[in-house]
């Protein structure tokens, strides 16, 4: 390999690198922002923000293996432009969808419907909600570079099933929402979180069903306008109003319930940014909620 195609395979790692510190600082911002019900939403949209700040370091990243794909190395080098450009599609698919931030939407169910959460989240809306998350996209990014194995070729498989994934959680919200529209009568213009919400309604009570609705008349006449304003972006994460359990608000292990998080950067073990833990199965099948729909 010459000095100068040994150059930009180098430059093309540190890049992946790059890469992988920026979307591991982004996942640890975000699980903090997470942990506090004001800040969720900002925590989702930095995630996003921080991603899409990624796709120019993969281009520059493909690039340069694209610029080393003449010699021993070659093929190597080949082979990994390709995978980044496989990797960087469901990015930005995952970017442009607005997917949700997983973390988020645990710690809402956790603090929201803690006897239930995990029973949604095992729900077939609760699974595609797991695999279209930001989390999902983000085991998508190589691992460092020194032990990344390119003959498996799971990766562009991968990529190109979190796309499907991303395409069919936005259609099923589309429809849950006109479910959501007749049954509530709430504003449904933004579909983010419907499917995940008909999958809540289904496992409540009538117990919760009834605080649900007594919290949205609460909320509406005698919270503040920030508080409203709060309270409405939370149900993009995809649970009903409904009031927090006891009142309390989560503390770092609640809001840690349905995604463990693998940090990257120096030090690192090598392993995927995030690794997505499925909740338990439930013991039975719910037998009160919203099936009409």
């Amino acid at each position: 390999m010459s000095e100068r195609t040994q150059a930009a395979f180098t430059v093309g790692d540190e890049h992946v690198r790059a890469v992988r510190r920026m979307a591991g600082a982004a996942l640890a911002e975000a699980r903090e922002l997470s942990i506090d019900r004001s800040t969720r939403v900002i925590a989702e949209e930095f995630l996003r923000q921080e991603f899409k700040r990624t796709l120019p370091v993969l281009d520059r990243a493909r690039e340069a293996y694209r610029n080393a794909t003449i010699g021993p190395s070659g093929e190597e080098a080949r082979r990994r432009a390709v995978e980044l450009g496989a990797v960087r599609r469901a990015i930005d698919a995952g970017v442009q969808a607005q997917t949700p931030h997983l973390a988020s939407v645990a710690a809402t169910l956790q603090e929201r419907l803690p006897d239930t959460s995990r029973m949604v989240l095992d729900s077939e809306a609760g699974a595609l909600t797991r695999r279209a998350s930001l989390e999902t996209a983000a085991r998508l990014i190589p691992p460092d570079p020194a032990r990344w194995d390119t003959t498996v070729g799971h990766r562009i498989e991968a990529s190109d099933q979190f796309i499907a994934d991303v395409t069919t959680l936005q259609e099923r919200n589309e429809r849950a929402a006109t479910g959501l529209r007749r049954v509530t009568g709430a504003s449904t213009a933004d579909p983010r979180g419907a499917a995940l919400q008909i999958a809540c309604y289904e496992r409540m009570n009538s117990q919760q069903l009834h605080d649900s609705e007594r919290w949205r008349e609460q909320v509406r006449t005698t919270h503040s306008v920030a508080d409203q304003e709060i309270e409405r972006a939370l149900t993009k994460t995809g649970v009903p109003p409904m009031p927090w359990a006891g009142g309390m608000a989560l503390n770092t292990t609640d809001a840690q319930a349905g995604t463990q998080h693998v940090a990257m950067g120096p030090g690192a073990s090598g392993a995927d940014p995030a690794h997505m833990v499925p909740p338990p199965k439930p013991a039975q099948a719910p037998s009160v909620g919203m099936n009409r729909l």
